[in-house]
């Protein structure tokens, strides 16, 4: 199968940073993703107020100058420089709110040829499956929140089920999201139902290759959301 993979077409050459951008990346602090540490290791940047002129400006430079590779169907511009490859997850510069970068090493044409790529298995085809201790992550306009919690999978009447209970005493928690399928959909959706809520929540999430990523909206603000559950091997390591 591997003979005939499709190549994506690339720039002819690189366009370097400005000195703008590149004085913003090497001062600005990247985080590292840690809900992906063990299949995509990379960092990331969230825009704010002070950097958003920047964040603006790095992602014009991603597209406009970057190279078109795959992430397995996927085909993103990326840009390469100093060892490292930046690329945004949006459609346009303009709706960039977040950059990643990662090294050259990881990403996914370098370990599709190297041979390194993390297998390709939803958590969800084990059948019934409980992850305790799960990273949940929410990048909004200004702010990054991670917080700890518990997912459960189990038969429904109509479907699969997945529960995410993530306590949050001190912040705007308790969260109980009780996710099913909508009829001819493939992500999971629902809504806060914990006892003692604070806020209203509205989410969906769906499995994207290593990991679930989906939109979450409290309080009238929506959220980039993302969470990943162990597998055996990862809990070994």
């Amino acid at each position: 199968m591997g003979h005939n993979r499709p190549q994506a077409p690339r720039a002819m050459a690189n366009v370097p940073f400005p000195t703008t951008i590149r004085a913003f990346v090497e001062s600005t602090r990247w985080t590292f993703a840690k809900t992906y540490a063990a299949t995509w290791p990379h960092e990331y940047v969230v825009q704010n107020s002070e950097n958003a002129p920047m964040i603006l400006a790095l992602a014009r430079h991603i597209f406009e100058h970057g190279v078109d590779e795959r992430f397995y169907s996927q085909v993103r511009k990326y840009h390469h420089e100093g060892g490292k490859v930046y690329w945004s997850m949006d459609d346009t510069p303009e709706e960039t709110e977040l950059i990643n970068r990662c090294d050259e090493a990881q990403t996914y044409e370098a370990r599709l040829a190297a041979g390194t790529l993390p297998k390709k298995q939803s958590p969800l085809s084990k059948g019934r499956l409980t992850g305790a201790g799960v990273r949940f992550q929410w990048f909004g306009p200004d702010e990054y929140t991670e917080l700890t919690g518990q997912v459960l999978t189990r038969p429904g009447q109509a479907g699969p089920e997945m529960v995410l209970d993530i306590a949050d005493q001190d912040g705007d928690g308790p969260y109980l999201i009780v996710g099913r399928v909508p009829a001819g959909k493939t992500y999971f959706a629902g809504i806060n139902s914990a006892r003692n809520r604070r806020n209203e929540v509205a989410t969906s999430w769906a499995f994207v290759e290593t990991g679930f990523v989906g939109r979450w909206i409290e309080a009238r603000i929506e959220y980039l959301f993302s969470f990943a559950i162990p597998n055996e091997e990862d809990e070994q390591k």
